[in-house]
């Protein structure tokens, strides 16, 4: 064989190698394309199937029961999937064979026509295959979208009225009480299926602070009826402390920075408080200040209770564990020692009021208008870090809703 033939024999070589190298990557990118869109398409068909049955159940099933459905339901049709992609990996290296065997031989005139036959042929082969799995990837990503369209307007019917902090993942509705540590939730991974939502422009934003009967309108329509709510109380004294802080130093939106200009001003906590008590409390008001009770109220004229886990600031770490354990999650809210709670209160407040530093009249005045608070929650003069127990450890809605009764009687008559 000539040099010149061996050259070309060469090239042609490595131009077989480039060739049969991007297309076995191309049609490999195919096969990936195809499994993740099949995976998708079983999800969301089943979703969409499953989700209309049910809508009409009563114990409105959540989409986490849903999912773990989906993925038992897809997993058969995957390995099918899978063993189809290996048979066709297979037929390709058989093909192959013969080229890679030819290519060790000594070099003659008849191999080279037999290895250019060869790699005509398996080109050949290749391309119909390749073509035939665009084909499908197509006809898949046309089913795809539809089923996606389809899910969609089901999520939008379910969805848009969420308000507040509602996870249908995780069938959960925590009622956000200002100064409480709520954000702590509002940031954990908890609710990430409804910050989704929220960015394809299904519901609401995932912020702000709401009543429970605000959050419950429509609830059997919304399928929330049968959700876990939760929330997290804190002391008045303190928590009006972190509220007047954070109000006089710009916090809050437009209105509230307002109001704290014009009613608190230069006033100091203690100054303020005898204000708000000659008039009655009857000022431009922000809601930092708000009572507790009423975001917690099912029914506000019958006097129902309607959290089931109530937590306590103070006790931060037992009040999370709880209420991870009756969700059946672990490690998703950030744990905080008494101590670490303490400093973090500390950092967060300018002149490091505590409720020991306020005026004993300021104390009483803050008691007399907090009543019902002090009374349902059993909170003392002052908070307690490091000693006693959460009102919610031992208590249930139920249990809640007579003593709330029993405290209104004593506060309002």
């Amino acid at each position: 064989m000539s040099e010149e033939s061996k050259s070309l024999l060469n090239n042609s070589k490595g131009s077989s190698r480039t060739l049969k190298k991007e297309k076995r990557n191309k049609l490999l990118s195919i096969i990936l394309w195809i499994s993740a869109i099949v995976i998708l398409s079983h999800y969301q068909s089943f979703n969409v199937k499953e989700t209309s049955d049910t809508l009409m159940m009563p114990d409105s099933r959540n989409y986490r029961d849903v999912s773990l459905q989906a993925v038992s339901s897809v997993e058969p049709g995957l390995e099918q999937e899978q063993e189809h992609h290996q048979e066709q990996e297979e037929q390709v290296l058989v093909q192959q064979e013969p080229v890679q065997q030819l290519e060790q031989q000594e070099p003659t005139d008849s191999s080279t026509t037999i290895n250019q036959d060869s790699q005509q042929q398996q080109q050949e082969v290749t391309d119909q295959e390749i073509e035939a799995m665009e084909g499908r990837l197509d006809e898949t990503k046309i089913q795809h979208q539809s089923n996606q369209l389809q899910m969609t307007q089901l999520q939008i019917d379910i969805v848009k009225d969420d308000i507040g902090l509602i996870s249908r993942m995780h069938k959960l509705m925590y009622i956000r009480i200002p100064r409480t540590g709520g954000k702590a939730f509002e940031q954990s991974s908890l609710f990430n299926d409804a910050m989704a939502f929220a960015q394809q422009g299904l519901r609401s934003k995932v912020r702000g602070h709401h009543l429970l009967t605000d959050m419950m309108i429509n609830a059997k329509e919304r399928h929330v009826q049968d959700f876990t709510k939760a929330a997290t109380i804190r002391h008045p004294c303190a928590k009006f402390i972190s509220a007047f802080e954070y109000l006089k130093n710009g916090g809050g939106n437009d209105g509230d920075r307002q109001a704290a200009l014009e009613t608190i001003g230069e006033r100091n906590i203690d100054e303020y408080v005898e204000y708000l008590d000659q008039n009655e409390w009857n000022v431009p008001f922000m809601g930092h200040f708000d009572m507790q009770y009423p975001f917690l109220m099912e029914d506000m004229e019958s006097g129902d209770f309607g959290i089931d886990v109530v937590m306590c600031y103070e006790h931060w770490n037992e009040g999370v564990e709880r209420f991870e354990s009756t969700l059946g999650v672990k490690g998703l809210v950030p744990r905080m020692s008494a101590a670490e709670l303490l400093l973090k209160e500390n950092q967060q407040l300018e002149q490091h009021h505590t409720c020991q530093d306020l005026q004993p009249a300021t104390r009483e005045r803050l008691q007399k208008h907090f009543a019902l608070d002090y009374c349902l929650f059993s909170y003392s003069e002052l908070p307690e870090y490091e000693t006693g127990t959460c009102v919610g450890t031992d208590m249930t809605k139920s249990s809640f809703t007579e003593k709330f009764k029993d405290c209104r009687r004593q506060v309002l008559g």
